[in-house]
């Protein structure tokens, strides 16, 4: 490839920002995942499993990074890095009860919640979430730490005990792109502003390091490229098991 955007298919203009937040729309129908029957609609409502409708719109937020679409996603269905990376948020998960979902359109992740989560120590910001859930809720046990699931191509869900992540991924050149986020929450997530910020900051700084590798992959990948050289390595049986399902599938969709 010669670093030209052949094709984003299946990639539609992400809405304005206004017409999201107006009021409390229920989840998604701003961008039609549960109003109409296409197939990225039904992988939504088969990939999660929950009462979607239950959910409402609680903060927004647009990041821009020099990276390509494509390796944001990768990043996403990345979870070996969780316990180097991640201090804050490896205490959540158990990640030895990794469980992962297929369909046509979609892979999805989840990781068992660690009831350890409420004597977090080792990051502030999730010691501040933890303290919020331990306000709310009580030593509440979730049926599980995270889910993740990647909608094909650039549609990607977090599920965290009663908060939603939606994020939608878009490109501008080869070598950047922009990352369209909303926080959704249900039951008592929605009227505690004081928990839903501790939760945002966790997540953001989350991103953040996520971004980190990110950009540093990326920037790997572009001077092996320059060099006309090319790197390939196995991928995690356990951590990125059905990862290489979504480069099938875009090699599949520009295809001629």
């Amino acid at each position: 490839m010669d670093g030209s955007l052949l094709s984003s298919n299946g990639i539609s203009e992400v809405p304005q920002t206004e017409s999201l937040c107006s009021g409390q729309p229920p989840i998604f129908n701003s961008h039609s995942i549960l109003t109409c029957e296409s197939e990225i609609d039904k992988a939504a409502r088969e990939s999660v499993g929950s009462a979607l409708i239950d959910y409402v719109l609680l903060d927004y937020s647009v990041r821009q990074y020099h990276a390509n679409w494509k390796e944001y996603v990768d990043v996403f269905n990345d979870n070996y890095h969780i316990p180097t990376i991640h201090p804050g948020f490896r205490r959540m998960v158990k990640q030895s009860d990794i469980k992962w979902d297929v369909g046509d359109r979609y892979i999805s992740c989840t990781m068992g919640w660690d009831q350890k989560f409420y004597q977090q120590d080792e990051d502030p910001l999730f010691r501040e979430y933890a303290d919020r859930l331990l306000d709310v809720y009580g030593e509440k046990e979730w049926n599980f730490g995270a889910r993740w699931v990647t909608l094909f191509p650039n549609t990607l869900i977090e599920l965290y005990q009663d908060y939603l992540l939606l994020v939608v991924v878009t490109p501008r050149t080869v070598c950047l792109c922009d990352r369209h986020g909303w926080v959704y929450g249900k039951g008592a997530a929605m009227a505690n502003r004081t928990m839903t910020a501790a939760f945002v900051a966790a997540i953001d700084s989350t991103e953040a390091q996520d971004a980190e590798i990110l950009q540093t992959i990326h920037k790997s990948r572009f001077e092996l490229w320059q060099m006309g050289r090319e790197h390939n390595d196995q991928w995690s049986h356990s951590a990125e098991k059905e990862a290489p399902r979504f480069h099938r599938y875009v090699e599949e969709s520009v295809r001629p």
